[in-house]
């Protein structure tokens, strides 16, 4: 598995992830991961995602 460093002073972070086959095809997968420093801008996203399916 692969780390993630960074400073201390960040304040939105993402994560997506793309899975590419053997064939060639790709296969989006989103947003896996998601920070933002303030916790309302962190409840908005999740709420967005839960609305969104």
């Amino acid at each position: 598995m692969g780390s993630i460093t960074a400073s201390s002073n960040v304040k939105e972070a993402q994560i997506q992830a793309v899975v590419i086959r053997a064939d060639g095809s790709r296969e989006d997968l989103g947003t896996i991961s998601y920070f933002h420093k303030n916790p309302l801008r962190r409840w908005l996203w999740r709420l967005k995602e839960l609305l969104n399916g």
